[in-house]
C-alpha cells in the first residue's frame, strides 16, 4: 500500500494537465504553467470534496461545483461550457 495513494493523485494530475495543455493549445485556455494549474484545482477539489463527504452544512455538493468551475475560470482564463447536474449521466 506504500505510496499508492500519491500513484493515484500523480495520474489524476496529469491527467488534468494534459487537459490544460491540450486546451492551451487549442486557444481555449490561458494557463503559463499548466503543472501549476492542475495542482491547484486538484486541491481545490480534493478539499472541498473531503469537506461534502463529511457532511459539512456549509459545503454543498453544489457549492463544491460551481466553485470549482469559477475557480477553474479564473485560473484558466475563460468562460466554461458546464452542463447543468441533471445532465450528467
Amino acid at each position: 500500500m506504500s505510496g499508492s495513494p500519491n500513484i493515484s493523485r500523480d495520474s489524476t494530475i496529469a491527467q488534468i494537465a494534459a487537459i490544460i495543455r491540450e486546451g492551451v493549445e487549442s486557444g481555449s485556455f490561458r494557463a503559463s504553467d499548466p503543472d501549476r494549474a492542475a495542482l491547484e484545482l486538484a486541491s481545490l477539489i480534493d478539499g472541498l470534496a473531503v469537506q461534502v463527504a463529511l457532511g459539512d452544512r456549509l459545503v454543498t455538493a453544489e457549492l463544491m461545483r460551481t466553485t470549482c468551475v469559477e475557480v477553474a475560470e479564473r485560473v484558466l482564463d475563460t468562460k466554461l461550457e458546464v452542463a447543468a447536474p441533471e445532465q450528467i449521466s
